[in-house]
């Protein structure tokens, strides 16, 4: 027994060994000479592969098997090592951790779907070069990313923010995190920690992997590249599931789906982390509805019901509409060819464990949320769908009692006042009656029962476009003007900066593949091609503007929709085309090389030109991203809590605070002591200023660009001085923005004439506060220099004058009467002559617990709609915690309960798995 534990100690270090020379090589290749230690790794790839070759892991690639823990623990051993000097993002150590990890990912997925699919690679050799080059080409796509510098702008830095925030809270013991608490959310925001909480979650669990070496920009690039790859591996590996021997045809798309510029575009350009996200799961959707419209059984449900939880944890917007794609291949198929009680039990099951594994996520944002409305909207969508299957049911089969039930779901939706579902109900029920009432004998009726799917849809199109049309105004819907201003240059190659929001598209690569595949492959179709067909046609007339149609499909779509989509819902959709026409043209041109194989030199050559123009295309995004990295000076200065701003859309379901300034702020003064009588008055002001030194700010004209006002005298800060300054503003057109700036990346920036669309946000109109703070927490003086950037030029060309007269008050925030003591948890020193309330700069929601000294006492909502106290006369020591519900730790407990549910399932289902046939 000794001896057969020390031969797996010796070949778990091998495993290990080969694991580190590979994995510090391809750093090497990958992140270029940013380590001193990377020309050496470059010589060690080489070695790598003989070892590996040598202790035989290749054989991993074909299952694990029982050695399985033993390579994962001598791998963990030699990435340990590795991690002994990792201390940057582009270090070795820290990549080779993660690298590492995802290739045992792979090799143990790869286990999973070889089982399911009962099929096995003809060549170890070409398996393992396309499981290689997936994530190799991933990351070389985003590169960029490799780097830990800040880039980007407003988008980027916000998420930024409440990346750092997680990361700050999960080291500080924190977990879950379900509210802002660090001084880059000190508000208590709760977007998108609750609303799209898969990054930070990623985030928080790479942090752990990594040991906490890594800058949280670091972590948030790191969940870019991992997505990348992930999308690349996953796409390929579901693809290989639906059509086990097409792989080389699988490797291919694949590789289109990570190259689309609709995939690199929402993050490159739009910098859009949390769509990102979803690309990762989309294939596992994709594949799960692909297998139950080829076979329903409970593995195709367990596989769609993991990737579309996924996908609503990542971003609900997207999930939103691919689940509507969802639930129209399902029904299609329980409708057509699956209308059996054992069918119809596998769907409920799969509804049911659905809301199961998001129970949390979604009573966690329900219980934040201000409006219901959405909710009743997505009833009346599920009770829409509903009637119009039931209606289907009397087209197949003639029989009276389905057009009645059909009949009470109308009714039920007109009681709701969805006046225009029961009208398109009713049209769909009406149609229906009359197929049902033809003649069996009918040539017609054959041509249309032969074609169900087609026809339905066709029929509840029509039906569609009717009810649109009854409802007044459709084609001047904002989300139907957004789509018609992104064609046609949503087809043309994309722009030199790949910054513009039509950039965002499938990319000609996936287009040919996708007309080629679909088109030569149509006249024999399975069932499953037919339905995903069906699906493309309808998101096609919902991403480009057909004349007639597009506006009238928008028409139909309930106005929740657009609420939780915004009204750009064509970048919410979009995701779900790019997934859609990925397996629709790896289904087409399986169905085509089984029919023709001498049209494999047909796809030999379009791989060619498909990859070659997607790479091409994917390099103008990259380039964007290296010329979006900013100043040394405003890296430094991104962690620096004196240039921390807020953004007033991290608030969405909350009231948001009229004290909300879109700008910086300093945290020690957003909490404020208000009357135990009148809460809605403030018990005295926090600073006094008497004897303050007063200025006036005088502006002179840049002589090249007269848009720019240079504000004297300058002010300089000296180490850790804390000033306020209280304006008086004169008659004047203040459109624009007031800039302070210095070096060392300083800089503020405050919207004018109001610097935030509340009530108490900083700007020029007498009701509004005046005043805004500036500090400098370095120990060097900070110089600044104060500016205006107008936004128009005054008529007349009379100079700008006198900018405004200042008060220059110095302030103690421990001196304040509520000193600030800590953010995680909020910790506050109170000094109050008599009884009052201490307003926290927390945004109120249910689940807050505080303490005076060592009482419990109840927080409630102020005026302001932030969470608030109350508070004795004298000084006092007030904590304040976020603990949640009693409800939203249930519905934590039912989500943990359904994932372990499913992957016990998921485990016996793959054991029992038959192959799915291609």
């Amino acid at each position: 027994m000794i001896g057969q534990n020390f031969s797996r100690i010796i070949q778990a270090a091998a495993h290990g060994i080969s694991f580190a020379l590979i994995f510090l090589g391809a750093q090497a290749v990958l992140v270029g000479q940013k380590h001193p230690l990377n020309a050496a790794a470059g010589c060690l790839l080489g070695l790598g592969v003989l070892a590996a070759c040598a202790d035989g892991w290749w054989a991993g690639l074909r299952g694990v098997g029982r050695t399985w823990g033993w390579r994962l623990g001598g791998w963990l051993l030699a990435a340990g090592l590795g991690l002994i000097w990792a201390r940057d993002w582009s270090s070795v150590g820290a990549w080779h951790w993660v690298l590492g990890a995802g290739f045992i990912f792979v090799a143990g997925l790869q286990k999973l779907i070889r089982t399911a699919a009962g099929a096995e690679t003809a060549s170890v050799w070409a398996e393992t070069f396309r499981w290689v080059m997936l994530p190799v080409a991933a990351c070389w796509l985003f590169r960029p990313f490799f780097e830990s510098e800040f880039f980007g702008a407003v988008d980027a830095r916000s998420y930024g923010y409440t990346m750092v925030d997680a990361l700050l809270q999960s080291r500080a013991g924190v977990f879950p995190v379900l509210v802002g608490q660090s001084e880059f959310m000190f508000n208590g925001a709760i977007h998108p920690i609750r609303t799209a909480p898969y990054h930070h979650y990623l985030g928080i669990a790479l942090d752990l992997i990594t040991f906490r070496e890594l800058s949280p920009l670091a972590i948030q690039h790191l969940t870019v590249v991992v997505t990348a790859a992930q999308a690349a591996l996953m796409g390929y590996a579901c693809l290989v599931w639906v059509a086990p021997h097409r792989r080389w045809l699988a490797w291919v798309f694949a590789m289109l789906f990570v190259s689309s510029p609709a995939v690199g575009g929402y993050v490159y350009g739009q910098e859009m982390y949390m769509t990102f996200m979803t690309f990762g799961w989309l294939p596992l959707v994709l594949a799960g509805n692909v297998r139950l419209l080829r076979q329903d059984d409970r593995m195709g449900w367990l596989w769609l019901v993991a990737g579309l939880a996924l996908v609503w944890v990542a971003h609900a917007p997207v999930a939103l509409w691919l689940t509507i794609a969802t639930a129209g291949l399902q029904f299609l198929r329980l409708f057509t060819r699956d209308f059996t009680a054992s069918s119809w039990r596998r769907a409920g099951g799969g509804a049911v464990g659905l809301v199961g594994l998001l129970a949390y996520y979604f009573w966690s944002v329900a219980e934040v949320s201000q409006s219901g409305g959405g909710v009743a909207g997505v009833a009346a969508f599920g009770a829409f769908v509903s009637g119009v299957g039931l209606t289907i049911r009397f087209m197949a089969s003639g029989r009276w009692g389905w057009w009645v039930a059909a009949g009470c779901v109308t009714g039920g939706l007109a009681v709701m006042g969805k006046l225009y579902f029961a009208w398109l109900a009713g049209t769909v029920g009406l149609s229906a009656a009359i197929v049902g009432l033809a003649p069996k004998r009918s040539k017609a009726l054959a041509i249309v029962r032969d074609h169900l799917p087609e026809s339905i849809s066709v029929l509840v199109l029509l039906a569609g476009l009717v009810t649109a049309h009854w409802r007044p105004a459709f084609e001047a819907m904002p989300a139907y003007a957004w789509v018609a201003r992104a064609f046609p240059l949503n087809l043309a190659p994309m722009t030199a900066y790949a910054q513009q929001l039509t950039d965002l598209q499938l990319g000609y690569g996936l287009w040919v593949f996708l007309a080629v595949g679909a088109g030569l492959s149509f006249g024999w179709a399975t069932f499953e091609r037919r339905v995903l067909m069906i699906a493309l046609v309808v998101w096609l007339a919902l991403v480009f503007p057909i004349p007639g149609v597009t506006g009238l499909l928008l028409g139909a779509i309930p106005k929740e929709f657009f609420a939780i989509s915004s009204d750009i819902a064509w970048l919410r959709y979009l995701p779900t085309m790019v997934a859609l026409a990925v397996f629709g043209g790896y289904l087409g041109w399986s169905g085509l090389l089984e029919r023709f194989p001498r049209s494999r030199f047909l796809f030999g050559a379009v791989s060619v030109l498909g990859l070659g123009w997607s790479f091409a295309e994917a390099e103008k995004l990259v380039r964007s991203g290296y010329r979006n990295v900013n100043t040394p000076e405003i890296i430094a200065a991104f962690y620096r809590p004196e240039t921390v701003r807020q953004f007033s859309y991290i608030f969405p379901g909350l009231p948001v605070s009229p004290y909300l300034t879109n700008g910086v702020v300093d945290y020690r003064l957003e909490s404020r002591l208000l009357r135990r009588d009148d809460p809605s008055r403030e018990a005295g002001e926090p600073v006094d200023f008497t004897g303050a030194r007063e200025v006036v700010l005088r502006s002179t004209v840049d002589a090249t660009s007269p848009h720019w006002l240079y504000l004297e005298p300058k002010l300089t800060l000296a180490p850790l001085e804390n000033v306020l300054l209280k304006f008086e503003f004169f008659e004047k057109n203040y459109s624009g923005t007031f800039i302070a700036r210095g070096p060392g990346g300083f800089r503020r920036e405050y919207p004018m004439p109001v610097a935030g669309f509340f009530a108490k946000s900083f700007g020029v109109e007498s009701s509004r506060p005046k005043t805004i703070a500036l500090w400098n927490t370095g120990e060097k003086e900070q110089p600044i220099e104060l500016v205006f950037l107008r936004s128009e030029l005054p008529a007349d060309g009379k100079p700008f004058g006198d900018f405004a007269r200042v008060k220059i008050q110095p302030y103690s925030p421990k001196r304040l009467p509520v000193e600030t003591q800590s953010l995680i948890p909020y910790r506050a020193k109170v000094r109050a002559t008599e009884p009052v309330w201490l307003e926290t700069p927390r945004a109120f929601i249910p689940g807050y617990r505080a303490r005076v000294g060592s009482s419990e006492v109840p927080v409630v909502a102020s005026p302001n709609s932030m969470a608030m106290i109350e508070v004795p006369a004298g000084e006092s020591v007030v904590e304040l915690v976020y603990r949640g519900t009693s409800a939203l730790w249930l519905a934590m407990g039912i989500s943990a309960a359904s994932w372990l549910a499913l992957i016990v399932l998921w485990s016996r289902a793959t054991r029992g798995s038959k192959p799915l046939s291609s």
